[in-house]
């Protein structure tokens, strides 16, 4: 998921998907302007929700909540910022939320990127939250 747990549609869709489908509900990444964090096996809940009901963005995630292949990377470093800007084409999910973000982050020059090595795609479902984060092309490109 892109957007952060501080903005309106991420923090939303962070509330719904655990009001709705309790520990079924499995965040693997969520990028914002303050970084990025992803956990294979989940991010924790209870620290998300914290993050939204305090108005807080995702570099104010308590790294101690990571698991232990959890990692976070904040836009202070060329590394982070990198990581941050890639998420969405690294992280494979069964759903991907754009609910945030830049307008036309994936476009026709770089949305081959969303598919693995193998051709497939890292989401095989993309549920746009955020308008114009993928660009006309790129969507029929996909």
């Amino acid at each position: 998921m892109t957007g952060g747990p501080n903005g309106d549609l991420a923090g939303n869709e962070l509330k719904i998907l655990f009001r709705e489908y309790g520990d079924n509900a499995k965040i693997v990444g969520l990028a914002d302007h303050s970084g990025s964090i992803e956990d294979t096996e989940g991010l924790d809940h209870e620290e998300l929700l914290r993050l939204v009901n305090n108005d807080l963005s995702i570099g104010e995630f308590n790294e101690a909540k990571l698991g232990p292949n959890g990692k976070m990377y904040r836009v202070n470093t060329e590394e982070g910022i990198k990581m941050r800007n890639t998420m969405h084409f690294r992280v494979e999910s069964d759903a991907f939320i754009p609910a945030g973000g830049r307008p036309n982050t994936i476009d026709e020059h770089n949305y081959r990127s969303f598919f693995k090595p193998d051709g497939t795609p890292s989401s095989p479902l993309i549920v746009e939250g955020a308008n114009i984060f993928i660009t006309p092309q790129a969507r029929e490109n996909l």
